[in-house]
């Protein structure tokens, strides 16, 4: 699959953010969607930090900073790390995901790999990612043509989580790879579970660089835990109409429990404790809601990628794709869900 996030930008590279409301001009007590933090530049990944902060990856300028969601105040926390796509706090230390390297300008870090850092300090590579992938090629697809010029992304990791069955110490969602690895306490990879190709609907027929040279590359966006420490994964399904999906895993094991289908484009995830499952789609600046009992409603969130429910409250990084400086962090609530159009 090509690059996850060059693929969503090109979906609203015509779009700029002056043509969307943004969600501080909706009104009502309480409102709908509250602007937490502005400011900030293409937040991607949203996850807990310590003392009910929050961490967000600002993709444009390559830096994790630490949000005060009672007071909006923001700080930097890890800079310097261009293509950084998600990050979580693991003990004293911050890991980072980073996308897939430009090969024209290669950063200061290294692209497709797991990275550590103690706040303030430079990060180091903890896991290969891309070595991971050209060794394995974990979805089985082919890599190269015939004169050795690879036919997609490669891997371009999107997000991370804890590995909370103590297996390994990370889960990503590999993008580029079309897997989740599970990454070991010495930065060892392995597979822990590979979406299948999307072959039902427009898939059936789109071209792909897969063996019979058709299908919807599955793209693993989002990762989050729900209850009973289930994993749910969402799928972004080359941006075909209703290719996107949300699994369910065993944690363990990855093996798929359930499958919510019909999803356009899913670029994140959050599930809360009641299991209720939260779908952002940042091209059409929704975030779907699934019900315990599988009702949908959307909330209209302008650009919505990173996803996290945090002490009984859904936060959704907004603007991700707008000009530098236009991103936001907003608290959703239960108000800003309605039918769909």
């Amino acid at each position: 699959m090509r690059a996850v996030k060059r693929v969503v930008i090109a979906g609203v590279a015509a779009v700029t953010a002056t043509s969307f409301m943004t969600p501080a001009a909706q009104a009502g007590p309480p409102e709908p969607v509250k602007v937490v933090a502005e400011g900030l530049s293409g937040p991607f990944e949203v996850s807990s930090d310590y003392h009910g902060g929050l961490l967000v990856t600002e993709g444009f300028i390559g830096q994790v900073t630490r949000v005060n969601p009672h007071t909006g105040a923001t700080t930097p926390v890890i800079t310097d790390v261009p293509g950084a796509s998600g990050a979580i706090r693991f003990g004293k230390f911050v890991a980072i995901v980073t996308g897939e390297a430009d090969p024209a300008a290669p950063p200061p870090v290294p692209g497709s790999s797991v990275l550590l850092a103690k706040p303030g300090k430079t990060p180091y590579q903890f896991a290969d990612l891309m070595a991971n992938e050209l060794k394995k090629n974990p979805d089985g697809q082919i890599q190269f043509d015939e004169n050795g010029v690879p036919l997609d992304a490669l891997s371009n990791p999107f997000n991370i989580a804890r590995d909370r069955t103590g297996k390994g110490l990370f889960l990503v969602a590999d993008g580029g790879g079309n897997a989740v690895l599970r990454v070991g306490r010495h930065g060892q990879v392995s597979t822990f579970f590979v979406p299948p190709v999307v072959r039902t609907g427009e898939c059936a027929e789109r071209p792909n660089n897969t063996v019979d040279g058709f299908g919807c590359d599955p793209v693993p966006t989002g990762l989050a835990y729900g209850p009973h420490g289930k994993l749910y994964v969402s799928t972004l399904g080359a941006e075909a109409p209703g290719a996107g999906r949300v699994y369910v895993l065993n944690p363990w094991n990855g093996k798929v429990l359930k499958v919510y289908r019909g999803l356009n484009s899913p670029t994140g995830v959050a599930v809360s404790p009641r299991g209720t499952i939260f779908v952002s789609n940042v091209l059409e600046s929704q975030i779907t809601r699934i019900g315990i009992h599988g009702s949908r409603t959307v909330a209209e969130v302008t650009m919505p990628v990173g996803l996290l429910w945090s002490r009984g409250g859904l936060y959704s990084s907004a603007f991700a794709l707008a000009d530098p400086g236009a991103g936001q962090v907003v608290k959703v609530s239960g108000s800003a869900f309605g039918p769909a159009a």
